[in-house]
């Protein structure tokens, strides 16, 4: 991480692969992640399909 400079993307597959990484080794991120993307997706669900029959 360290050796990109301030301005530079990281690459996508080099990030994902260092997630992936931190992620087996603690569980609570994935976790986090998991009820993140859950609660994102309800969100869109609730705004798009739930309101508009209200």
């Amino acid at each position: 991480m360290s050796r990109h400079r301030r301005g530079e993307k990281r690459p996508l597959r080099e990030y994902l692969a260092w997630y992936l990484r931190e992620a087996n080794s603690d569980f609570r991120l994935w976790v986090g992640t998991y009820f993140g993307v859950g609660g994102l997706l309800l969100l869109l669900l609730y705004g798009l399909v739930l309101r508009p029959l209200m």
